[in-house]
């Protein structure tokens, strides 16, 4: 087959399409056609030659007929560049694999002689090393021995100024137990004389401690008894008092007291005195209403104004006010009695009377019962003088009669108010 001289083809449509032999279906042939299209077509700015020669493959690949015409015209001398491309791949990759041998002996060759050159330095450098460990260790222990000494020498030192610092420590503990103890005394003397033994075999912190608690039970009763004592002025400074020192506070409690007790004598002053203007006044209420009672009902005043003269001011209002109340009621029965017994009289005087007095609705009301009573016994006198007159005779008397009554009601009921 080697001898044999296959003919080429004049175009290798597969190769301008850039498609494998294998493999190339008609999607494959088209996808490839349209994107080199894409590229090379003039319109958008390819080489015209190029897709002419584009154009040219594509026409005899996209058909069926000619791709397969082709294929089995030329198909021996693909596969024949097939095989020479793989013989000389082979080849190829057998002067690679023949070159990377002979490199990886050269390297082994170098790995072993670096490899004793370096086994040479390890050993020099080791002795060297050891020489210096050596030297290092001698002139370690020379240090330790100096460092040993003078640690030594700095110990006793420093235990010597221990030994000062503590003594001053316990001088000066004593000496701030000793002030503390006097604080204590003085600013707590009730504290101090329960619980003195106890603390004098205290230690300082001890001692600031129980000092703090009461303090801190000082301050909570000062404020306590402040806000006690002033609620809304420890509502406003409540804030501020929480950080006041004990001494602050008791004197903010002080001058609150004093504000106070000043300010209850000047209120007492005030109260006496309106205590006083309010008798007075009240005195001149009472004085006003005994005489209204005494204007308005004389005779209720002869019956109860000496029971009345001590009474309070609400006492004689609620009987003032009990008296009205009686008249109103007496009036409207007069009312009521004259619309009875007066009908007529009523109709015309009625309106004119419901804004009356008691007194003047019964005078009015008494004038009233007067001219009725005449007015019968006129009538009486009249039927029993004219009792045997013929029926025309006593026809007219009673008409006479009867004119007689009307005119002395008339003359009775139109009797000015």
């Amino acid at each position: 087959m080697a001898d044999t001289v296959l003919e080429a083809p004049e175009i290798d449509h597969y190769g301008v399409l850039g498609l494998p032999f294998r493999g190339a279906t008609a999607d494959v042939i088209n996808k490839a056609y349209r994107k080199l299209a894409r590229k090379h077509h003039p319109d958008k700015g390819g080489d015209p030659e190029i897709f002419k020669a584009v154009k040219a493959s594509y026409d005899i690949l996209k058909d069926d007929e000619e791709r397969r015409a082709f294929r089995d015209e030329f198909q021996p001398w693909y596969q024949a560049q097939a095989q020479e491309a793989a013989e000389a791949a082979q080849a190829a990759e057998a002067a690679q694999a023949a070159e990377a041998a002979q490199a990886a002996e050269a390297a082994r060759e170098a790995a072993l002689v670096a490899q004793q050159a370096a086994c040479a330095e390890k050993e020099r450098v080791a002795a060297e090393e050891a020489e210096k460990v050596a030297a290092a260790a001698r002139a370690k222990e020379a240090s330790r021995l100096r460092r040993e000494r003078a640690q030594e020498v700095a110990r006793q030192v420093a235990r010597a100024e221990e030994a000062r610092v503590v003594a001053e420590e316990d001088a000066r503990k004593q000496a701030e137990i000793k002030q503390c103890l006097e604080e204590a005394r003085a600013r707590f003397p009730s504290e101090y004389a329960v619980e003195r033994c106890r603390l004098l075999g205290s230690s300082l912190q001890q001692i600031h401690k129980r000092l703090k608690s009461w303090e801190e039970d000082a301050v909570s009763y000062c404020l306590e008894e402040l806000r006690i004592k002033f609620p809304s002025i420890y509502a406003v400074e409540r804030s501020r008092l929480l950080d006041l020192s004990l001494q602050r506070i008791r004197e903010r409690l002080t001058a609150l007291e004093a504000a106070a007790h000043e300010e209850a004598v000047q209120e007492a002053a005030h109260a006496q005195a309106k205590k006083m203007a309010a008798t007075a006044q009240e005195a001149k209420d009472i004085g006003r209403s005994l005489d209204e009672i005494r204007t308005k009902f004389p005779s209720a005043y002869l019956l109860d104004g000496p029971r009345l003269e001590g009474s309070s001011l609400q006492r004689i209002q609620k009987h003032l006010k009990f008296l009205e109340r009686k008249e109103q009621e007496d009036i409207q029965h007069s009312l009521e009695e004259m619309r009875t017994k007066f009908p007529s009289a009523y109709l015309l005087e009625g309106p004119r009377l419901e804004g009356s007095s008691l007194q003047r609705i019964q005078e009015r009301l008494e004038t009233l019962e007067v001219a009725h009573e005449a007015a019968r016994e006129a009538a009486q006198k009249v039927s029993a003088a004219n009792f045997s007159i013929s029926w025309t005779a006593s026809r007219a008397a009673a008409t006479m009669m009867i004119f007689c009554i009307y005119w002395c009601m008339s003359e009775y009921i139109m009797v000015p108010m």
